[in-house]
């Protein structure tokens, strides 16, 4: 018999360079064949044990109980944040859509998009990349110098993050711009993580027979890969932040295997690889852009935009085609393969074939 169905969740995992600054992204509906495999029938993240250290409210950041939203409130909520932060967001909304028979959050046109308007513009100082990372010493001293693979920084930043209520004053600008991700993060620790990862042997043993012989073993890759990074980050060795810096990182109650693993996948189903001018290459995380759903390749273009006249530098999102009221706005993950979409994102579309 199938497997059991649950509640899904889909985020974008982009590994793709964008050619002369633009990348092709979809939407538009997609016969999805979804598959979700969830065994516990929980609305929040997995069970994460909580920090012991004692946090204070910053009412800009902390007034939001994410624990306790649903998946489409924490979306609105982020694009509450976003809004507040600069980002430009027209005719869209959370909405939620049948694939199947599951119902999944999404993005809705609340009025028709026409060919070329402008879907969302994100300002660069919104976008969680290395620059920002870099403002915590720590890991400005042992991440970006290719001490730790860039993936375990950008992993322990949205750890640190996530549990950042209440921060020392004053500030150096760099580290109050880190701190404008608080949300972002927090919203992350909540998500969940329903991917082939959180799947048991025996599940993935039939999958392996029935869908792509080659999902065990991506599994067996994903898995080591966390452990890997998270020994390398937190274990006993000489580039340890909890040894480097047991004031910052030296919490291994917080800074747990679990929650390393959770946050690990948050971010490989999010990242995002790009060109941003014609010599430097990057690979950041954009809040908000990450709530679009996988569709059919080529109905969005995403540009990078040079700020010009007073306007910051961002990343623009513009329709490509005709979107009605009502429609769902979605864009194209990118080629991936059956057992990668399912340790990545937890689900897989028929227009894909085994590894």
């Amino acid at each position: 018999p199938p497997p059991p169905r649950a509640p899904l969740v889909l985020t974008p995992h982009l590994a793709l360079t964008m050619g002369q600054q633009r990348l092709l992204v979809g939407g538009g509906a997609v016969a999805l064949v979804l598959f979700m495999l969830v065994f516990q029938q929980q609305s929040s993240a997995p069970d994460l044990p909580q920090p012991s250290a004692v946090r204070a409210s910053r009412p800009s950041q902390s007034a939001v109980d994410w624990a306790r939203l649903s998946g489409a409130d924490r979306a609105r909520e982020m694009i509450r944040w976003a809004k507040q932060h600069g980002v430009e967001i027209n005719n869209l909304e959370v909405g939620e859509f049948r694939k199947g028979d599951v119902m999944v959050r999404g993005l809705r046109v609340t009025e028709d998009l026409h060919k070329g308007d402008v879907v969302a513009r994100i300002p660069m100082h919104l976008v969680v990349r290395r620059d920002v990372v870099s403002s915590i010493a720590a890991l400005a001293e042992l991440g970006w110098d290719g001490l730790l693979p860039d993936s375990t920084v950008m992993v322990v930043f949205l750890m640190w993050a996530a549990r950042q209520d209440d921060p020392p004053e004053p500030l150096p600008p760099t580290m109050a711009q880190a701190l404008e991700f608080v949300p972002f993060a927090k919203m992350l620790e909540f998500l969940d993580t329903p991917t082939a990862a959180y799947w048991p042997d025996q599940q993935l043993a039939e999958l392996s027979k029935t869908l792509d012989p080659k999902l065990e073993s991506y599994v067996e890759d994903f898995v080591q890969g966390v452990h890997s990074r998270y020994t390398e980050a937190f274990g006993s060795g000489p580039l340890s932040l909890a040894t480097r810096f047991p004031e910052t990182f030296g919490d291994l109650e917080y800074y747990s295997l679990e929650r390393f693993k959770h946050f690990y996948s948050c971010f490989a189903s999010r990242f995002w690889s790009l060109t941003l001018d014609h010599t430097h290459h990057d690979s950041f995380m954009l809040p908000v852009m990450d709530l679009f759903n996988h569709g059919e390749r080529g109905v969005i273009l995403l540009d990078y935009e040079q700020g010009d006249k007073g306007k910051p530098a961002g990343l623009v999102m513009t329709a490509a085609k005709h979107f009605k009221a009502g429609e769902e706005a979605t864009f194209w993950y990118g080629n991936e393969c059956i057992a990668k979409a399912l340790v990545d994102y937890g689900f897989y579309d028929n227009t894909m074939k085994p590894c």
